[in-house]
């Protein structure tokens, strides 16, 4: 007697393959993505009809992207959506079509990426759908079989779409053309027809299953991550965040800045550190003037616009705009994450780079901050004890994920101090670049005033830094045009 839970091996699945069930009793309840609420399958005495919703607050299950994806499949016969049964499929217990419209990220957590699936084959289409939804950094926004209701779902704003080789071949048509974005292929067989339809389709990748499985989250996940600006597109927002004092966190995001606006980059530094206000000190901006700071945007919180914001920013100099800390540490108290996630929130749009300035504390403007970043600049100082915050820090924030979201920079690179790997062995995270000691900084800094744009030892080592993190794009000459 066959046993109706078991997986098939992908060598035994045909055109009948058996698949995990899902629970169909009332109480029974779907495990999605962690960032979504269960949603539970509620079926009738008679089964003759299917009803999915949403079971907890911020999230909506679409009905009318259920009841567009096509067809839901219960108890071995195939169920429209408006319960009616159709064509007979063996061997199946259930599947679904449904979509998933997130609103605000949440605070303190890890922006995840939306992954979007689309896969004939029920079998091959339910082992995907369960590994990504055990990964945590992957939200999965939609689920379908048939190209038609992937398109439907374009709503749901995917960072990837996933697909077998069959709706892969049906996407080349010109109807699909830009509609599924950074196309990743799923195949159980690599084949020249396989490469060359996906090609074609616009892929970004192929991935052999299940032996590429890692391959592929990891490719999911760092789509959200690489996007560049656009005029209609979002900058990448950066975090400077030293857990322990003396690691140089204001001293980098300042000296990011500027190497990031010398190449030509429309940026702004945001400083989430309202105790302390060191940002205003580090760049000599004299605040017994009238200088306006992030304590002016409290009033309008609750309207909030991109004008408000661009009123409160203070322009430097050397070219950036920068939102500071209020100068009155009693005003700080009355600061909120929420109104630092909405500050970020539209700079993004109009800023190639958004550098935070985050404080020591993991507190909730710290977690804001670090959850919205597209890239964190974890600064380790070369001691027992900035190595002991750090690994703290990590593991409080999760910042040991596989896509390499984390940058850990040693600062200040001192001989005979603790190295690399020392590090790498310690953190788990083997340190991107390190910045080297240097006696000038700390003279300048106590002036106010920025390391020369073209000075040697820490401001090149911060200029390697910046081109390690937004990568200045290479352009053809005529001649290779």
């Amino acid at each position: 007697m066959l046993d109706p839970t078991a997986r098939p091996k992908s060598s035994e699945r045909g055109a009948s393959p058996l698949v995990r069930p899902f629970p169909l009793d009332a109480s029974s309840s779907l495990c999605l993505p962690c960032a979504f609420p269960p949603v539970r399958v509620i079926v009738d005495e008679g089964r003759s009809s299917v009803m999915e919703r949403a079971e907890a607050n911020g999230n909506a299950l679409s009905a009318e992207g259920s009841k567009t994806a096509g067809n839901l499949v219960g108890d071995g016969a195939l169920v429209d959506a408006d319960g009616s049964r159709s064509r007979s499929t063996v061997g199946l217990q259930s599947t679904y079509a449904w979509s998933v419209h997130d609103q605000r990220p949440r605070t303190g957590r890890s922006i995840q990426a939306r992954a979007l699936l689309a896969i004939a084959d029920l079998g091959l289409h339910q082992e995907v759908l369960d590994f990504l939804e055990r990964d945590p950094r992957v939200s999965v926004v939609g689920a379908v079989t048939q190209p038609d209701a992937l398109l439907r779902l374009a709503n749901t704003a995917p960072d990837a779409t996933v697909v077998c080789p069959a709706i892969a071949r049906a996407l080349r048509h010109p109807a699909a053309n830009g509609r599924a974005p950074s196309l990743l292929v799923v195949a159980e067989e690599m084949t020249v027809p396989v490469l060359r339809e996906s090609i074609e389709a616009g892929a970004r990748a192929v991935f052999a299953w299940p032996a590429e499985r890692q391959e592929l989250v990891r490719t999911i996940v760092a789509v959200p991550r690489e996007r560049r600006v656009s005029p209609s597109g979002r900058g990448k927002v950066i975090a400077v965040f030293g857990p322990r004092g003396g690691s140089g966190t204001t001293f980098v995001a300042c000296h990011l800045i500027a190497a990031l606006t010398d190449q030509g980059r429309k940026c702004v530094l945001v400083d989430l550190d309202g105790s302390f206000a060191d940002v205003t000190i580090a760049l000599g901006i004299d605040d017994s003037k009238d200088v306006r700071t992030a304590a002016d945007l409290l009033p309008v919180m609750d309207e909030m616009s991109a004008d408000h914001i661009e009123d409160a920013l203070f322009r430097h100099p050397a070219g950036f705009a920068v939102l500071l800390a209020p100068a009155d540490s009693s005003t700080s108290s009355t600061l909120v994450p929420e109104l630092y996630e909405a500050a970020i929130t539209q700079l993004a749009p109009k800023y190639e780079a958004v550098i935070l300035h985050v404080p020591r504390s993991l507190d909730g403007i710290a977690r804001v901050g670090l959850s919205l970043a597209d890239e964190v600049v974890l600064l380790v100082a070369p001691d027992v004890f900035s190595l002991h915050s750090a690994r703290r820090a990590i593991d409080a924030l999760g910042l040991d994920e596989p896509s390499g979201r984390c940058k850990v920079v040693i600062n200040p690179l001192v001989r005979g101090a603790v190295g690399a790997a020392e590090v790498e062995g310690a953190l788990g995270i083997r340190p991107a670049t390190a910045i080297r000691f240097d006696a000038t900084v700390g003279r300048l800094q106590d002036r106010g005033e920025l390391l020369p744009s073209r000075s040697r030892g820490a401001g090149r080592d911060v200029r390697t830094l910046a081109q390690m993190l937004l990568p200045i794009p290479l352009t053809l000459g005529p001649e290779k045009a």
